[in-house]
């Protein structure tokens, strides 16, 4: 549904499988320009995600091949961000190697860092498998951390066993070149494991509201008022809590002609 509402609304003609063979066969033929015609404008999101890198290579090629440079590496920088551990096909020329290195360098890598538990999760649009990606923990004695294990299309890095990490800052690199950043040792991201156990329980954030934040309070409060206004209550709503007892709302009512 995303993909036919994204392809109306960009004009992308969707593609099925059927096309992509026709693709495929004019590409093998050299036939460049029918491979142009029927990929440059099309939404490939509906096929396989090897499907969708192969249209995207053969989309760059043959643009690259009717010297149509910039809308060549348009093509394989889509082709990276969608699939950053895309295989060469053997035997591919000089000119195309140099120009999907050149796609690759181009794809902005974004990392997405995320607290599950005891353990630091580090997934991100265009991150390949093979980068270096290293998590560093900062305390209040120092940093500790390294590189972060592999896990799919994601990394992972437990936390320090101290449980006094503060905050960390994450860098990403691919073939020794530094290719994103999160956080940095002078300004690291926060770990707020409170907030953590707030969001995944409902109920720690209920209990822990004190009374006099309480929506229930105010309203029943109100009805009181307005009630005792239209019947003509002389005193007032006296409430105050007890400094040894939180949850304690105490309301003393004045009524003309009662005994004090």
């Amino acid at each position: 549904m995303q993909t036919l509402l994204f392809a109306l609304l960009t004009g992308a003609v969707l593609i099925d499988s059927e096309t992509f063979d026709k693709s495929k066969i004019a590409y093998e033929k050299a036939r460049y320009e029918d491979v142009v015609k029927l990929l440059r404008d099309a939404d490939v999101g509906a096929l396989t995600l090897d499907q969708r890198a192969e249209a995207r290579f053969m989309l760059g090629v043959s643009e690259l091949a009717s010297t149509h440079d910039s809308l060549s590496q348009k093509a394989f920088i889509a082709l990276y961000i969608d699939d950053p551990d895309y295989e060469t096909p053997p035997y591919t020329a000089k000119k195309i190697l140099a120009a999907l290195d050149r796609a690759k360098r181009q794809v902005i890598i974004e990392l997405e860092p995320t607290l599950k538990g005891d353990t630091l999760e580090v997934c991100g649009r265009g991150l390949s498998r093979k980068a270096d990606v290293k998590v560093v923990f900062t305390m209040p004695e120092g940093e500790e951390g390294g590189p972060s294990i592999p896990d799919g299309r994601c990394f992972r890095q437990a936390l320090p066993t101290s449980g006094r990490a503060t905050g960390f800052y994450i860098v990403a690199s691919v073939e020794g070149e530094v290719r994103a950043t999160s956080g940095s040792r002078a300004q690291p991201l926060p770990i707020d494991r409170k907030k953590q156990a707030l969001a995944g329980d409902a109920s720690v954030s209920a209990t822990g509201t004190p009374w006099y934040k309480h929506w229930a309070t105010w309203a029943v409060v109100g009805i009181l008022v307005a009630g005792g206004i239209a019947g003509g209550v002389a005193g007032g709503i006296i409430a105050n809590q007890h400094a040894n007892d939180p949850g304690t709302l105490q309301m003393n009512f004045v009524f003309p002609g009662a005994s004090r």
